[in-house]
Order: structure tokens, then sequence, then C-alpha cells
């Protein structure tokens, strides 16, 4: 625990606000007494935060030891219960819930510090679940000693020592604290890294957890730096949020995956739809030969490439879209659709027209209600909702599917599913061939 009380020797200062984040567990029982400690060395003010996160029954008892506890040791306590969870992710929309709730809990006391009690065991865990499900370097580098907040500093003090630590710590001091009987469980990757993982790494170096810290810290420096020279980039290469392709090309590639990476965080409040996959599409959409392209991004945003410009903007503020096409253009679930130089298929992927026989521009858009369909080869028309239904198409799909039309709002194709009158593959008058490739479902 040395280090540990090293480095609050350093950063607390006479009559600081702490607020502990303490679930009466091991560790942060051990925390919230070590600063009890500072309370009487440096005259701190600590208010000890309690969340009830009321899923197992346990937690009554765990809230009545705390109000106890705080009221034994002349300690304010702020307490709250969850009633209801949003997010199908249980532990996302906990931990939100409990940070928005530490917010209010700095604004009401002025407080200087929030503190919680991961460790170094939380931080080695971090990190390998980070490197599994795959993370940029800011993620890899896992649990920050650290991190500035708008008003406030948010720290893990434990960082410095392990579970066993403050264990050995409470019953030194006699301490009693409760045991969360499901983490005993294998549900969920970081119990799996902490029952079977972990303690391999343990019989190599028992001091393992340093390592780790030492991995993090050097991490934390790298990005840092590479954060900062991205700052001296951006306004060079984008102005009113649109991106200079050619001036882009002549960066380092980690410098271009920031610069995206920038423009995504600031086109979304929340940037957990995005993934690998989205970062890597609009890579290829800008580096792609073709002068203008599009693909579809999470929560009605669209990726645009236009010549030597690339943006993020919003679709229609509805579902209904309507986009002109020119060279490709890719809906988000459903796939892509693009010129082909030549080809001799004629399934319904492929569609051959007569820029004679139609009115340009070609614009792909979702249907309308009462679109009709002139089917190939077949007298009079189709209603679109009936030729839906003889395809299986999911009801799901039907809205916003793309429907390829010109700008008299014919509709020339229903890709992949129906050719129309058209078409020009049988008598071979055609200048223009598209091609439709469904997105692969990676499930």
């Amino acid at each position: 625990m040395k280090k540990v009380y090293n480095y609050l020797d350093t950063l607390l200062n006479y009559n600081d606000t702490v607020i502990v984040a303490c679930s009466s567990g091991p560790d942060s029982m051990c925390l919230l007494n070590i600063l009890l400690e500072y309370r009487n060395r440096k005259k701190i003010n600590v208010i000890c935060a309690h969340v009830n996160h009321n899923v197992r029954a346990q937690s009554k008892l765990e809230e009545e030891y705390i109000r106890e506890f705080c009221k034994n040791n002349n300690v304010e306590l702020e307490y709250m219960k969850i009633e209801s969870y949003n997010n199908i992710n249980f532990h996302a929309d906990a931990r939100n819930i409990r940070y928005q709730f530490l917010d209010k809990l700095v604004q009401k006391y002025k407080a200087n510090y929030v503190m919680t009690a991961h460790h170094g065991d939380d931080l080695i865990e971090t990190i390998l679940m980070k490197i599994i499900r795959g993370s940029n370097l800011d993620g890899i580098a896992g649990i920050r000693l650290e991190t500035n907040k708008n008003n406030y500093k948010l720290v893990r003090p434990l960082i410095y020592v392990t579970k066993e630590d403050c264990i050995e710590y409470n019953n030194q001091n006699n301490i009693k604290y409760f045991i969360d009987e499901s983490n005993k469980e294998d549900d969920y990757l970081r119990n799996r890294i902490r029952h079977h993982i972990l303690p391999q790494l343990k019989k190599e170096n028992e001091q393992i957890h340093t390592k780790f810290l030492e991995f993090s810290e050097e991490l934390l420096i790298t990005n840092e730096f590479i954060n900062n020279h991205v700052k001296t980039i951006i306004p060079t290469i984008i102005n009113n949020n649109k991106l200079d392709i050619d001036k882009f090309k002549t960066i380092d590639k980690i410098i271009q995956i920031r610069i995206i990476q920038y423009m995504l965080k600031d086109n979304y409040d929340n940037t957990d739809k995005l993934n690998k996959k989205h970062l890597n599409a609009i890579i290829e959409l800008i580096y792609d030969n073709k002068p203008n392209l599009s693909i579809d991004l999470p929560d009605n945003k669209i990726a645009v490439k236009e010549y030597n410009i690339f943006e993020i903007k919003e679709h229609n503020s509805n579902k209904d879209y309507i986009i002109e096409f020119k060279d490709s253009i890719t809906i988000n679930n459903f796939g892509t659709i693009r010129i082909v130089d030549n080809s001799e298929i004629t399934n319904n992927y492929y569609c051959y027209l007569n820029s004679k026989d139609i009115k340009l521009p070609i614009f792909v858009r979702n249907r309308r209600e009462g679109d009709k369909v002139a089917i190939k080869n077949m007298n009079g028309h189709q209603k679109l909702k009936d030729l839906f239904i003889n395809a299986k198409l999911p009801q799901a799909k039907r809205d916003e599917y793309p429907l390829v039309v010109d700008s008299n709002d014919n509709i020339l194709w229903v890709p992949g599913i129906k050719k129309t009158k058209f078409d020009s593959n049988s008598n071979t008058q055609y200048d223009i061939i598209l091609k439709y490739e469904e997105e692969k479902n990676e499930n």
C-alpha cells in the first residue's frame, strides 16, 4: 500500500472534498478507510456514495451495512437505488447511471475528486478485454490513474495494488466487507479472465500488475503525443466539417485513422454503434478511385465522398431517403450498387440500362406510397408492395429497401429482386451496367 499512500500524500490538500464510490466490496471498503485516515491527517471532507443496483437480494444487507458504517464513522452518505435499466447491456447502463449520480454529487458538494476502487487486477483484466474484443490505442491503455473531468478529477488510487492487497488491508484493520457472488460465475469475459488467465499470469510474475501499469502508462503517453499532433493537423485539412482528401492522403496512416475518429466523434454523441468495420469502410471509400461514393452509417447518417471532399452528414430527417447515384452507393443493412464495365450475367443482381430510354441522373431511394413497377416481359404494372410480398422480403426491410429510379421517378430496377421494362439486356442496347452486392451477414 506504500505507493497508494505516497500518491495520496502528493494529491490531497487540506480541506479537499472527496467523493468515494463505495459498493461495500473489499476494494471500495479498503479505499474508504484509507481516506478516513487522511480525513484525520489533512482535514479532508469524505462523502460516501453508494448505489444499490437492485439486482441481488444481498443489496439490501450491503445498504444497511454502509449506512451503519457511515453513521459510526461520522461520514456523510449519499445513496441511490436504480429502479430500472434501459440498455440491454446491463453493465454499461449501470455504469452510466453511477457516473451521472457521481457528477451530481460533485456539483452538490463542490468536490475536488471522485475516487473509485479500481485496482491493479482490474487494469490487467480491462487491457486483456480490450485486446480480445478489439480496441484503439487509447482503449488498450486500460484504466487511467487520473481522468480530468469538466470540474473535478476522477482518481483511482488503488491502481498500484492488487485485490489481494486490499483484502489483506481489510483483514489487518478488521474491516468488514461483502463479496458479490455473481463475480464467481464465468458468464462474463471479465470473470473468465479473472478466474483462468490472471492466476496464470501471476504464477509467472507476482507483480505482473506493475508491468501492466508500466505498459498502460507508456501507451497513454504515446496516445497523448499522437492526439496532440492530430490537433495541429486537423485545422489544415478540415474546413467547415469537410475533409480535403488530397491533403489527407499525404499524412501518416495512424494520423489518418485518428482524424476519421475525430470526425465520427464530432458527429455522434455516443460512438458505441460504430466499430472498426465502419472506420475501415470510410478509409476505403476515401481511397477508392471513383470520384463519387457514399456509405450509410448508423443513426441515419451518411459518409459521402464527392471528388476531393469527404464529409459525414445527416440523411433525411425520417427513414425516407433519396440519393443521387453516380458511381457507387452503399445502403446500410442492404448492400452496394455500383457501375461495372462489362458483364454477361442476366440475373436480378445486374441491370442493363440505355441512357436514351431514361431521364438522367439516376437516384437510389426507398419506397413511397403507391409505388408500382413495370415488370420486364409483362403487361401493365405491379404494386411494389405485392412484389415484396411475393419475393418474401421481410416486413422490417420493405420500407427502406433500395430502389433505382430515374429523374422522372420511374422505378428502373428493384436490385436483387426484379428487373423492369427498362432493362435493355435482351437487345444489347445499353450503356450503363449496374451490379448489386448484398451486404454479408457476419453473424
